[in-house]
């Protein structure tokens, strides 16, 4: 559900290793995608999946094994009406999404028996209509029961994405795996667009790196104030991985930012700011971002 940089691209995976993917798209995304199929950029290798099965509909899909659910933060509450066609009785639902939020607000909509917590690590972007370019090689898919359960579905999902060459892990703590994701994803997604800078130069310049720290410190401390624990330090993780990831790596928030689109920073960034109100946690990093990106953040 939504064929954009991360749902192309595992959706894509998923068609080449010979499963039934169905492609829920719109636009121009849509229109390419019928005409001359999906196509996936990658250092991990190019594919083409040209016929593909590509709708705006979710009811001509029907019920679905597993609905990778790959819209941004804002169209989660619509999308998630939108796919009650495709959701049976043991269809798993996998948000994909950048917050902290989006398996509550799915629950409320789909119930509690649906929904899984999902999270993807990489960066993959819309290059053009019909065409997924990912950068670097990170691309792995983290899910689990969101009550931390065995997970029989989640098993045969594991099975079908390592079939399919897909690096994916069944987490029994997935609540954890995502604000360890947010923790990043909160300053990549604000430095970036903030500096109109990749995670290269963003490294170089030791005042855009202290501030990069300084919003993951933030995240982590809410964390910390929601009672979720970490094995390690969740920033100086990040900050070991950081160190290998390729110049150019850029946010979506970035992309979306340059083309001017709707940012995800209400629930960023500006998560952090709101959360920290509501706990009493300092947030002054994330402040300033959210409040410098505002006048963009709807355009």
């Amino acid at each position: 559900m939504g064929t954009g940089g991360v749902g192309g691209y595992f959706g894509a995976r998923l068609a080449q290793g010979g499963l039934d993917v169905a492609f829920i798209a719109r636009g121009a995304q849509l229109s390419a995608i019928q005409e001359r199929g999906l196509t996936l950029e990658s250092e991990l290798g190019d594919a083409l999946i040209h016929p593909a099965r590509a709708s705006d509909d979710p009811g001509q899909v029907g019920p679905v094994d597993v609905v990778l659910f790959c819209v941004k933060l804002w169209d989660v509450a619509a999308a998630g009406e939108a796919i009650r066609p495709m959701v049976g009785p043991g269809t798993a639902v996998i948000p994909l999404q950048n917050g902290v939020d989006a398996e509550e607000r799915l629950v409320r909509i789909l119930g509690p028996e649906a929904v899984m917590g999902g999270v993807a690590h990489i960066s993959a972007v819309v290059h053009e209509p019909g065409v997924i370019r990912h950068t670097g090689t990170l691309a792995t898919l983290f899910f689990g029961e969101l009550g931390g359960e065995g997970s029989p579905r989640g098993e045969a999902f594991l099975a079908a994405c390592r079939e399919c060459g897909i690096a994916a892990r069944l987490s029994p703590d997935i609540e954890r795996v995502i604000w360890e994701k947010f923790i990043f994803l909160v300053a990549f997604s604000g430095m970036t667009a903030l500096t109109r800078k990749p995670i290269g130069p963003l490294r170089e310049d030791p005042e855009h790196w202290a501030m990069f720290t300084g919003a993951m410190r933030e995240a982590a401390s809410l964390a910390a104030a929601k009672g979720i624990a970490f094995k390690k330090d969740p920033v100086e993780v990040w900050l070991e991985m950081a160190r290998d990831m390729p110049d150019g790596y850029r946010a979506s928030m970035l992309e979306d930012l340059e083309h001017g689109r709707r940012l995800e920073l209400p629930w960023l960034s500006g998560a952090v700011q709101r959360m920290g109100r509501e706990l009493g946690v300092a947030t002054p990093i994330n402040g300033f971002i959210a409040a410098t990106l505002d006048p963009y953040a709807d355009p």
